[in-house]
């Protein structure tokens, strides 16, 4: 497993964010306002979900686990997710 991560870790990646690059410090934008939209309500858990699709999605080409837990490739059902 440890060789499949840094076999990984030697490949192109994506950072997945709700920005696509940090904000200038004195930005004339909205960020305050556009991060108070995404954390309320369902917004956040919505982005979590989608980020869970994801590595569903990497588990069909890819064994996954959590590093504090011995589960490989739990279920969707699990509360791995949680």
């Amino acid at each position: 497993m440890m060789k499949t991560i840094e076999e990984l870790l030697q490949c192109p990646y994506w950072i997945i964010d709700i920005l696509p690059s940090q904000v200038p410090e004195g930005s004339p934008g909205q960020y305050f306002t556009v991060e108070k939209y995404f954390l309320q309500g369902d917004r956040l858990e919505e982005i979590k979900q989608k980020h869970i699709n994801l590595i569903l999605k990497l588990n069909c080409y890819r064994d996954i686990s959590k590093s504090d837990e011995t589960v490989v490739n739990p279920i969707p059902e699990h509360n791995f997710w949680t």
